[in-house]
């Protein structure tokens, strides 16, 4: 007897466990047929007018295809002829670090001229942070690559911002999963508009030296949002059409406040996940001359470093060398020591250390731990999947409330937290609406 047939033999009782009544062998494959489909990626006509300035534009979806998936921007700015005023020595600038987000000011979808869900370019580089990043030695679902995330700034003299390509992938609910896509054949009474904000050219311009004195920049070459229409077979088509349909959709809550020791915030709807990020005031100002920056500031990523004066809108740094932590016998800085969280006046947890809900958090829950100084706290097993698997009805709490402990400066900073919350689109007799409103 082989040794292969006498491990086939030695069975016993706690076999039937395992290998009693099986369900499926792994030498025998499995397929489903599917319906019949195609997918066309098309480019959606816009009303406004592209400029240099901050420029707003409205993307109303046609009907041109029975379901909308996936979405992107195609983002193209030129090369600018602005260049710094030379005071002597080697002095540049450049568009923004992670250029893509920092232009992307807010986005929004209407439907039927209901707001549905609402991001803005800071929410896309959380996410970004999270999916995957470099410096923690991880590689994930990171778009550095489309959005300009610069690691090393340009040092020469005379340096201009230059031509740069990007694409910015939609995070809203139905851009996640084609079993969400949204049914624009049962909106038949219902229009679908895509509201894009993107800041002023000068507003992504970091310099070394004054600007002011140059010509007006260039506008963007071309801003293109592109959607992946899905064509459906007649019979599955007809069914998408007369039957209502009931879709758990996910919505994102920004609330930002002045950074205090404590902050209440009002929030709604059951909630799978907290993510919040502390800036300086100074560095979210849009200026359009002088900011002052480095080509070493906004790089190196968790605090202690400075910023820019301005148009730094993803540096969540804090400049003071407070609030230690030493993971890998590094000293990094963060805005608090601990943190916790209460529900009308009830702890919810015990006070935690910040490199918990910026290392632990993450990891605990499907991400990979960021680079920079963002923070996260899940109710769900797995808040980085479509799928429910846990969440806090905030819509049922009073009064919710995070308090912080240690040696950091609140004066002068912002906090921003971001919630993730479910919600259900129900579409019917040819319109859309949200079933609980806030």
């Amino acid at each position: 007897m082989g040794g292969g047939t006498l491990q086939l033999v030695a069975t016993g009782g706690q076999d039937i466990h395992l290998i009693g009544n099986p369900g499926h062998s792994f030498f025998k494959s499995v397929f489903r047929k599917h319906t019949n489909f195609s997918i066309e990626c098309i480019d959606i006509q816009y009303t406004g007018n592209i400029k240099s300035g901050k420029t707003e534009l409205d993307f109303e979806i046609p009907r041109i295809g029975d379901l909308l998936g996936k979405m992107h921007f195609e983002i193209d700015l030129p090369d600018q002829t602005v260049s710094p005023d030379q005071t002597g020595g080697s002095k540049w600038c450049s568009y923004s670090n992670t250029t893509g987000f920092s232009f992307l000011d807010e986005l929004s979808i209407e439907i039927g001229g209901e707001l549905i869900d609402k991001h803005d370019g800071r929410w896309y580089d959380i996410l970004n942070e999270l999916t995957g990043n470099g410096a923690s030695g991880q590689s994930g679902d990171n778009l550095d690559y489309l959005i300009n995330k610069i690691t090393t700034w340009p040092t020469e003299a005379n340096t201009t911002p230059k031509r740069t390509q990007m694409y910015i992938p939609l995070k809203f609910w139905f851009c996640k999963d084609y079993s969400n896509a949204l049914p624009l054949i049962a909106l038949q009474y219902h229009h679908v508009n895509i509201k894009a904000t993107f800041r002023g050219i000068k507003n992504i311009i970091n310099s070394q030296e004054d600007i002011s004195n140059n010509p007006d920049v260039l506008p963007p070459n071309e801003i293109k949002l592109w959607g992946n229409y899905i064509f459906l077979d007649s019979d599955e088509r007809k069914r998408f059409a007369k039957e209502s349909h009931e879709y758990l959709i996910e919505q994102v809550q920004l609330v930002d406040k002045p950074f205090s020791k404590d902050m209440e915030f009002n929030l709604n709807h059951p909630i799978k996940s907290l993510y919040w990020v502390i800036q300086n005031e100074v560095a979210l100002t849009e200026k359009d001359n002088f900011t002052d920056i480095t080509s070493t500031n906004n790089i190196t990523s968790i605090g202690g470093l400075p910023w820019s004066n301005g148009n730094d809108f993803l540096n969540y740094n804090t400049h003071l060398q407070v609030n230690p932590s030493y993971l890998q016998s590094t000293i990094k800085y963060e805005h608090f020591n601990e943190m916790n969280m209460k529900f009308n006046g009830i702890d919810r947890f015990p006070k935690r250390k910040a490199t918990y809900f910026r290392t632990i958090q993450p990891l605990e829950h499907g991400y990979y731990y960021p680079e920079k100084n963002i923070y996260m706290y899940s109710f769900s097993l797995n808040p980085n999947s479509f799928d429910a698997s846990g969440s806090c009805n905030f819509s049922r709490i009073d009064n919710f409330t995070l308090h912080f402990d240690g040696d950091q400066q609140y004066l002068g900073y912002k906090l921003f937290l971001y919630a993730v919350n479910y919600n259900i689109l129900r579409i019917m007799s040819g319109y859309g609406g949200l079933l609980y409103s806030n």
